[in-house]
């Protein structure tokens, strides 16, 4: 059993003991020598090195360039701030001026734990992280915590305090929807996908509506003290980014926006996108042109490799999360499962219900459960086809992070039982979802992107959440639950394999995802126990001139004023 198993079942079976030990942990990791063993983290170490090893004046402060405001909120996150430093680095060798901000404000709660560890929150070490790492780098570090006195705290937690649980999801603050603004950071701390009626459900709703509260004016006067030209922060759906966002977008102040990428070309990647969710990944405004741009040769032979690696397990990035083992023999998957061999199969694809870029995208269901339950009802009373649900992997795959509300307990709870003709593939099964897709007539998704793969299999699509592949010409997208029904009850007639001309636009549309919006962004290594390492040993690696990638994307992030994703052309 791994390191992390290990530490995740102490954690679920011993939560109190865990919280102290961990504690005492950050606590003693600020000391000398000590701090090493207690809790590893080579990268803080490593960053002298590559401070010594480097040209002095990259360290220099830049001159009359843009001011750019890195929201390194969760400092405690090591990747993310280590990617934030890279580009700071790199736009400050580029003429920016960068200058970063973090919490260090103690607040009730935030996104950087869930539900099995905290609260209390990891406060201490996140908070001393950051004051390890950015200042070695000669970056401007400011801390919500100066912004926002005592007693105006005292005062928001009283009031907040004295609210129905009932007005907090719609309370606003100075003018700012804070309840509405923490609506994905809820369901995705107690690892749901919704906000259950239970006490500690309420307490964490009531925490966060006040974190959120208190950061408003924080952030506001930190605004008008650093007077930004363009703000920079990861994610973008959770509370403390969607009111950074809010009170930009107030002074008029874009914002860039990030989140980690695929892996098509062997290496870790960012998405970047300006004034827009970087992991609804909307293309709308590139897919205008690239939909009439036929492919190169070599372009329709790279995406093509690309997704036979992700097929056949040799993509490393998905295969270590989602299949350390895989069962891809169709006679062997059919047998286990007992599906009739001439009787039609309906594939359904699950995302995660607390994945934070598949909440609140409903279209004509009120949400995931609504979906499943009008679906399996209607293959419950229409027998002609098999229907096999394929559960997210990542519900388990995600080590400290596995599913407080997995889909199969939500069928269970539905649907008690269920006919033979419908089955269930659980999270920890390793059969594979790609030969279940080469098996299945066709498939139906919320917003996985396993139905833009599935459709370049050949297979007709139906998508039932807001994805971005949705509308794009190659896909079913019901406009209302009849015609949803409709289709599913007559797929011979309403459900055709994707044409020649579907099939191109698919694949111009997989190219502009996997390949163009991707930023190869090799300069940080994640390995066990979440613990990163730096993969330059100098900061003259990140100067114009050495990596395309970076290049292109300082310039992006620079120079590209349209609302939208920043693409690369990488082939």
């Amino acid at each position: 059993m791994r390191l992390i198993d290990i530490q995740n079942n102490f954690a679920q079976h011993n939560r109190g003991l865990y919280v102290t030990l961990r504690t005492l942990r950050e606590r003693v990791w600020t000391w000398p020598i000590v701090g090493k063993l207690a809790y590893p983290t080579p990268e803080v170490y490593q960053l002298p090195e590559i401070i010594r090893s480097s040209d002095a004046e990259l360290l220099g402060p830049a001159k009359d360039g843009k001011k750019i405001l890195f929201f390194s909120f969760r400092g405690g996150w090591s990747t993310n701030l280590a990617e934030d430093l890279v580009v700071a680095s790199a736009l400050r060798m580029r003429g920016a001026d960068p200058h970063f901000v973090t919490c260090s404000a103690h607040l009730p709660i935030c996104d950087i734990a869930n539900c099995k560890v905290a609260p209390p929150m990891p406060c201490t070490f996140c908070a001393a992280y950051v004051r390890k790492m950015v200042p070695q780098l000669n970056f401007p570090l400011t801390f919500l915590s100066d912004f926002i006195e005592p007693a105006e705290r005292a005062a928001v937690e009283r009031e907040i305090a004295a609210l129905p649980a009932e007005a907090l999801p719609t309370y606003t603050y100075q003018d700012v929807p804070v309840g509405e603004l923490c609506n994905i950071s809820i369901p995705r701390f107690l690892l749901r996908g919704s906000i259950d009626s239970s006490p500690f459900a309420h307490d964490i709703l009531r925490r966060f509506v006040t974190s959120g509260a208190i950061i408003v004016p924080a952030l506001r006067r930190l605004f008008d003290q650093v007077n930004p030209a363009l703000l920079w922060t990861m994610n973008g759906l959770f509370f403390s980014e969607k009111i950074a966002h809010w009170i930009a977008k107030e002074r008029g102040i874009p914002f860039i926006n990030y989140e980690a990428g695929f892996g098509p070309l062997g290496q870790q990647s960012i998405v970047v996108a300006r004034d827009q969710i970087a992991n609804y990944y909307n293309l709308n405004s590139h897919w205008k042109t690239a939909k009439d741009r036929s492919l190169t040769p070599e372009q329709s032979q790279a995406i093509e490799a690309y997704l036979t690696r992700r097929r056949t397990g040799q993509d490393t990035i998905i295969a270590s999360v989602y299949y350390p083992q895989m069962e891809s023999q169709a006679q062997t998957i059919r047998d286990h499962l007992h599906l009739e061999a001439n009787k039609p199969l309906v594939l359904l694809m699950t995302n995660i219900l607390w994945d934070s870029a598949a909440l609140y995208r409903n279209t004509i269901f009120e949400g995931i459960p609504h979906w499943l339950e009008i679906t399996i009802r209607h293959f419950i009373e229409n027998p002609t086809h098999q229907l096999v649900v394929r559960v997210h992997p990542a519900e388990v795959g995600l080590v400290m992070r596995e599913s407080k509300e997995p889909i199969s307990a939500v069928i269970r709870a539905l649907f008690p039982e269920l006919p033979s003709h419908i089955k269930i593939i659980e999270a920890t099964s390793n059969l594979s979802s790609y030969t279940l897709m080469e098996m299945a007539d066709y498939g139906i998704v919320y917003t996985s992107t396993t139905g833009l793969e599935m459709t370049m299999m050949r297979k007709p699509v139906v998508v039932a959440g807001e994805t971005h592949y949705a509308g794009k010409g190659f896909t079913y997208d019901p406009p209302d639950i009849p015609t949803y029904l409709r289709w599913l009850a007559h797929p011979q007639i309403h459900l055709m394999p994707p044409t020649y001309q579907q099939l191109e636009l698919a694949r111009r549309y997989a190219y502009l995802f996997f390949f163009k919006m991707m930023y190869p962004f090799p300069f940080v290594k994640t390995g066990s126990q979440r613990r990163i390492e730096f993969q330059f040993s100098t900061l003259n690696q990140l100067a114009p001139g050495h990596n395309a990638a970076l290049d292109a994307l300082c310039n992006a992030i620079q120079h590209t004023a349209a609302p939208g994703m920043l693409l690369y052309d990488s082939i």
